[in-house]
C-alpha cells in the first residue's frame, strides 16, 4: 500500500458474517468520528420517543446516527465499531434486525451488545455508541 493511502478492511468470522464483523482495521490518513450514545431522545425537545417500543426506538436512534454521520461527511460504510446498550437481553433479535436494516448495503461493523439495568432516562430502552473513520 503506498504511503498516505487510506484503506479500511473488515474481517468476518464464519458464524458471525451475517451479524457483525469480527474486526476492522484502518490504515492511512483518516479522521475518527465518535458519536455520543444515540437513543430515543427527540432531537428538539429531549423527550423520549416511542416509550415501550424497542424497534421504534432503535430505528429512531439509527436515523439520528445517520444524520450525525452525514454532518461529518460520513455514512454507515464508515462505521468501524458499535456498542449497544439495552435494558433487556430479550431485545437482541429485534434490535439486531434494526441494526442490519440500518446498514443497508454497507458492510457490517464490529458490534458489542450490552444489557444494563437502566439507561439515562426511564423510558429509554436502547442507546447506541458509534465510531466511524473517514479518509482525509
Amino acid at each position: 500500500m503506498p504511503k498516505g493511502t487510506f484503506q479500511l478492511r473488515r474481517r468476518f468470522g464464519i458464524w458471525s458474517a451475517k451479524a457483525f464483523a469480527d474486526s476492522v482495521s484502518v490504515e492511512g490518513p483518516a479522521r475518527t468520528i465518535y458519536l455520543a450514545g444515540m437513543g430515543a431522545e427527540d432531537t428538539e425537545t429531549g423527550e423520549i420517543r416511542h416509550p415501550g417500543d424497542l424497534v421504534a426506538q432503535a430505528r429512531y436512534s439509527y436515523e439520528k446516527i445517520k444524520a450525525a454521520l452525514a454532518k461529518e461527511g460520513a455514512t454507515m460504510e464508515n462505521v468501524v465499531k458499535i456498542t449497544t446498550y439495552v435494558t433487556d437481553g430479550a431485545f437482541l433479535k429485534d434490535y439486531s434486525r434494526c441494526r442490519i436494516e440500518a446498514f443497508g448495503d454497507a458492510p457490517l461493523s464490529p458490534h458489542t451488545f450490552v444489557v444494563v439495568q437502566r439507561l439515562a432516562w426511564p423510558d429509554m430502552l436502547v442507546e447506541v455508541d458509534v465510531t466511524a473513520v473517514v479518509p482525509v
